[in-house]
């Protein structure tokens, strides 16, 4: 099923609202709500972390659909978060109503979904998922699979398990 669009009503700043996505995670520091990962089938898979605060979250149908989320995991920390594992995080400001990036470090993981976070002290985690280059590489081995030959990951881990027999005898 293709997720509906955000609807702009006018409005070109809301064209920056995160997409609509599946399989991602979200977590909860202070008064915003982190999303990160997931992907839809417009889009693919995300490694972009946006940053939502709620406290004052208006009425209009664009920012209910920014809020519209399901197969999530929130975690709540009460410590504020100093050190940002990605490297573009769009944040929601309520007072402008805008989306902005702001200054960030770490190593950015894969785009992935199907994953779980959480924060612990001054970092955030991700576990777990499927990144979009891994699910390439599956779809190559499954080809070569179907046409009757053994991908090389196979036979290098086939390899593996031989070397290991005759190391334990």
């Amino acid at each position: 099923m293709k997720l509906p669009p955000v609807r702009t009503g006018g409005r070109e700043h809301a064209r920056d609202v995160p997409y609509m996505r599946y399989g991602h995670t979200a977590v909860l520091l202070e008064d915003t709500i982190y999303i990160w990962g997931g992907r839809n089938d417009t889009e693919g898979a995300c490694n972009v972390l946006y940053a939502f605060h709620y406290v004052s979250l208006p009425s209009s149908n664009t920012w209910l659909a920014m809020w519209f989320r399901c197969f999530h995991l929130v975690c709540p920390q009460l410590q504020p978060l100093e050190q940002y594992l990605l490297d573009n995080m769009p944040v929601c400001s309520p007072d402008t109503h805008r989306w902005f990036t702001p200054k960030i470090s770490g190593t950015v993981p894969g785009a992935r979904d199907g994953h779980s976070a959480c924060i612990l002290g001054k970092a955030m985690y991700i576990f777990g998922g499927y990144e979009e280059r891994e699910r390439e590489r599956e779809r190559e081995r499954q080809i070569e699979r179907e046409r009757g030959r053994t991908p090389d990951r196979e036979r290098a881990g086939e390899r593996q398990i031989e070397r290991e027999r005759e190391n334990a005898r």
